[in-house]
C-alpha cells in the first residue's frame, strides 16, 4: 500500500521594503496593487504580493518577498551600469512628481477655506493628491529597492574605486565625497535662509537685547518689522517636522533659534562663509579625486546618479509630507462635518472617504477605532 506523499509547502521570506513611524493606511494603499501594477512598467519581474505589519498602530513595515526584492534590485542596477542616463531620467522623473504633488496640492489648498467648499469638491482635491501620490511613489521607489536590502550600487561604486585608490584607508573618504549630492535639502535651505535674516536684522543693539531673552511678545512689541520678517519665515518653513501626523513649529521654535544666534561668538555671516566654504571645499575636492584617480566618464556618470538617488530621497519625501500638511486641512473639515476625531479620520482608508464625501455614508467609530 502506497502512502501518499504530503506536500510541505516552502516558506518565503520576505525583506522589510518600507519602515516608517506615523503611518497611516491610506500611505501604505499607494504601496499596494496601484503602485505595483505601475512598477511592472519600468521593472520586467513584478511582485508577487506585499505584507503589511502595524506594529503600533501607528508604525508601519511593508514587506517584499525577499528573493523578488533582489531580483528588482539587481534589475534596476543593471539598467544604471548599461545605461546611466536610465538613472539620471530616474531622478528627473523623481523631483518632476514630487514637485507635482506639492504644487497642485498647495496651489489648490493655500488659500482655500474648506468650510466654504461642498463635499464634492473637498473630494476632487483629495483624489488628486492621492493620483500623484501614487506616481510619485512609483518613481521614488526605484532607488529605495536598490538600496534597502543590501547598498548595491554603493557596493558597485566601492568597488570600482578600491580598483583606482591604492591606499585602502582612503577608499572610503574618497567614496563619501564623490556621492555627497551638491543640492540643498529644504532644511538646508531653512537655515542658509534663516542666516540671512539673522543677518539682515541683528545689529549690535538688536544682539543685546536677545541676550537678556524677552519673550516673544515684548520682542514683537519692541521690534514690530523684525517680527513679520521672522514671522514671514515661519509661514514658509513650519511645516517642515510635520511629515505624517505632525505637529508643525511654531513661532516660538524660530524665536529661539534667533536667541542662540544673538548668543553665538559667531556673526550670522560668519556661520554663512563656514556653511559656504564646506560646500566649495567638497566641490573642489571632487574634481580633484576625479582627476587624481582618472575616474572615466561612464563612472562619472554613475556617480552622478548616486549622487541623485540620495539627495531625491529627502527631496521626494520633503515635498510629499509637505502636502500632507496641506491635506491635514480636509482633515479637519471631514472631522468637523461629520463628528469625528482626526486620529478616526486619519484611519479611514482611501474608499471609506470617498464613501463618506460623495455618498454621506459614515463609518462606524468603532470600527476605526479598532
Amino acid at each position: 500500500m502506497n502512502k501518499s506523499k504530503k506536500k510541505v509547502r516552502k516558506m518565503k521570506k520576505y525583506a522589510i521594503f518600507f519602515d516608517e513611524f506615523n503611518i497611516i493606511p491610506d500611505l501604505c494603499r499607494l504601496y499596494g496593487d496601484e503602485n505595483t501594477k505601475a512598477i511592472e512598467k519600468i521593472l520586467s519581474k513584478p511582485f508577487s504580493e506585499m505584507v503589511f505589519v502595524f506594529d503600533d498602530l501607528k508604525t508601519a513595515k511593508i514587506c517584499y518577498v525577499k528573493q523578488e526584492l533582489i531580483d528588482a534590485a539587481e534589475q534596476i542596477l543593471k539598467k544604471i551600469l548599461d545605461d546611466p542616463k536610465w538613472g539620471l531620467n530616474i531622478i528627473k522623473m523623481i523631483v518632476k512628481d514630487s514637485n507635482k504633488i506639492i504644487n497642485t496640492t498647495e496651489k489648490k489648498l493655500k488659500k482655500l477655506d474648506p468650510a466654504t467648499a461642498t463635499n464634492k469638491e473637498l473630494w476632487k482635491i483629495y483624489q488628486k493628491f492621492n493620483d500623484h501620490s501614487i506616481q510619485q511613489f512609483v518613481s521614488g521607489s526605484l532607488p529605495m529597492i536598490l538600496e534597502v536590502y543590501e547598498p548595491k550600487l554603493s557596493n558597485y561604486i566601492l568597488k570600482y574605486l578600491k580598483t583606482k585608490v591604492k591606499d585602502t584607508k582612503k577608499v572610503n573618504e574618497v567614496f563619501s565625497v564623490l556621492i555627497t549630492p551638491e543640492e540643498k535639502t529644504t532644511i538646508t535651505e531653512e537655515e542658509i535662509e534663516f542666516l540671512n535674516l539673522c543677518s539682515k536684522i541683528m545689529n549690535d543693539k538688536l544682539k543685546g537685547v536677545l541676550k537678556e531673552k524677552p519673550s516673544l511678545e515684548t520682542f514683537k512689541g519692541i521690534y514690530p518689522e523684525q517680527y513679520e520678517l521672522l514671522k514671514k519665515h515661519y509661514n514658509q518653513y513650519n511645516w517642515l517636522p510635520h511629515e505624517f501626523l505632525g505637529p508643525v513649529w511654531e513661532i516660538k521654535h524660530f524665536y529661539e533659534n534667533l536667541l542662540n544666534v544673538a548668543e553665538s561668538s559667531k556673526t550670522p555671516q560668519e556661520i554663512l562663509e563656514e556653511i559656504k566654504e564646506k560646500d566649495r571645499q567638497i566641490k573642489e575636492q571632487k574634481k580633484k579625486y576625479i582627476i587624481q584617480y582618472n575616474i572615466d566618464e561612464k563612472h562619472q556618470q554613475i556617480l552622478k546618479v548616486a549622487q541623485g538617488f540620495m539627495y531625491t530621497k529627502s527631496y521626494r519625501k520633503e515635498r510629499f509630507t509637505h502636502s500632507f500638511y496641506y491635506i491635514y486641512k480636509i482633515y479637519r473639515e471631514i472631522c468637523r462635518r461629520f463628528g469625528y476625531t482626526l486620529d478616526e479620520c486619519r484611519w479611514m482608508l482611501y474608499e471609506e472617504r470617498k464613501q463618506l464625501l460623495l455618498e454621506g455614508k459614515k463609518i462606524d467609530k468603532k470600527i476605526l477605532r479598532a
